[in-house]
């Protein structure tokens, strides 16, 4: 509709979007890729937990109960890790995304006082 009412402003609000879509594509690929791994290591955490939590009466009766928990405290360190690990890689990509296409609004305003 924009369009319809003025072309150049269009143009510029739509070259902001068009500029984005690609960080876009790629960090929503990249966050698939840390996704996947994320769910392993939940997965093996889980394992961890379980194996924990059915052995209890084994591990009590052995007095194994300081190398239970810190087997699960070891695979549940991992997750954190990968977990941040995800954080950290993505603020970029979607930092860029975001500032690529909120750069549309000024350059909108630009073209808008260009052309009054």
């Amino acid at each position: 509709m924009l369009f319809l009412q003025d072309w150049a402003i269009a143009l510029a609000l739509g070259a902001s979007i068009v500029l984005a879509v690609p960080f876009f594509a790629w960090s929503s690929h990249y966050l698939a890729r840390l996704g996947l791994a994320r769910q392993d290591t939940q997965a093996s955490t889980a394992a961890e937990m379980i194996v924990l939590v059915q052995g209890m009466d084994v591990i009590r009766a052995f007095n194994r109960m300081d190398f239970g928990q810190s087997s699960f405290r070891v695979a549940l360190r991992r997750f954190q890790d990968v977990s941040l690990q995800m954080v950290y890689q993505l603020i970029l990509p979607m930092g860029v995304f975001v500032s690529v296409l909120m750069l549309g609004v000024p350059l909108g305003i630009w073209v808008a006082g260009w052309r009054a």
